[in-house]
């Protein structure tokens, strides 16, 4: 289990029941000497594979089944189908399900002595497939779905990307990254959409928090869904190119905008450095304009941390001494 540190105020306050529901499920594999199947390896199985083994860590998942998944030569051993089932003493075994009906498995599995609420669990049904879906199911009325890039080049041109949420998949690891690069992080989201990597900094424990979205109905979203979180953010609906910069250390970008946006937004970093003399640091995930951010000669590529984003490199960047 991670440290007090880690475990912060913020991070308990939004998503302790979560982490609650997890222990509880390691605690009774634990006390019936039991070995971890999660069965389906997309999002949820990633989240939940995360949860117990890593942010948990007393015990790992013993195998994955997934019916669905390409598997190669070189897959991940534990990797299986449900055929594996067929070898397994059901006494010895609990099943973690993660997909979205657990109905589509739950007659099959019975047969091979798995029951519903003693040695399988719905763990889909309780937290859903990352934290920002945990916290849809826990508020209910918050939301993050996806804006399609068509319908925002219709507005704002192409060179704005469609929204989609960050936090699909595990991300304490770059927070975590972030939290390293200075005792006392100011956080910027340019492109904040519905506010999801502005709510998962919150639950790192980063407290000075901004960031800004054209689009008006996202805003809106993205105020309500901080509202009812309890999240303090100086968030705004404009431009990005038209935003006061100059109190923050960190700007974080998750590809909202490409081409001639992009390189003015990083020109307008580098003045507010010019400005107000600190140490910067640039975060972004799907990377495609890197030269775009190094090639004024003020920023330095820093670290890049592999990650299960759409492109798994995520790339840091400081600003050069």
């Amino acid at each position: 289990m991670r440290d007090d540190m880690q475990m912060n105020e913020n991070r308990r306050r939004l998503a302790g029941e979560l982490y609650e529901y997890i222990h509880g499920v390691v605690d009774t594999a634990i006390q019936n000497n039991w070995k971890i199947i999660i069965w389906g390896l997309g999002n949820a199985g990633i989240f939940l594979r995360y949860l117990i083994c890593d942010f948990d860590g007393r015990l790992r998942a013993e195998y994955i089944i997934d019916e669905k998944l390409v598997l190669t030569p070189d897959s991940e051993g534990s990797i299986c189908r449900s055929t594996l089932l067929e070898y397994l003493n059901s006494q010895d075994y609990m099943i973690l399900s993660t997909i979205k009906n657990i109905e589509e498995i739950q007659e099959k599995l019975f047969g091979y002595g798995y029951e519903l609420g003693r040695n399988l669990f719905d763990v889909y049904g309780e937290i859903g497939e990352s934290y920002i879906d945990f916290l849809r199911k826990k508020y209910g009325s918050i939301e993050f779905g996806n804006v399609w890039k068509d319908a925002m080049e219709k507005d704002f041109g192409e060179e704005c990307n469609e929204h989609s949420p960050f936090g699909r998949f595990c991300v304490d690891k770059v927070f975590d990254e972030i939290n390293e690069l200075d005792d006392n992080i100011r956080f910027f989201d340019f492109g904040a959409g519905k506010g999801a990597a502005l709510i998962l900094a919150y639950m790192a424990g980063i407290t000075e928090l901004g960031g800004v979205e054209i689009e008006s109905g996202i805003y809106r979203q993205a105020c309500y869904n901080l509202k009812i979180l309890g999240i303090d953010c100086h968030l705004l609906n404009r431009d990005a190119r038209e935003c006061e910069i100059d109190n923050y250390n960190c700007f974080f970008f998750y590809n909202p905008f490409t081409g001639q946006i992009f390189k003015d937004v990083i020109r307008n970093i580098q003045e507010s450095y010019i400005k107000n003399r600190r140490k910067i640091y640039i975060v972004y995930g799907n990377p495609f304009c890197h030269r775009s951010v190094v090639e004024d000669g003020y920023f330095e590529l820093y670290k890049q941390v592999r990650t299960n984003l759409y492109d798994p490199l995520l790339n840091i960047y400081k600003i050069k001494d």
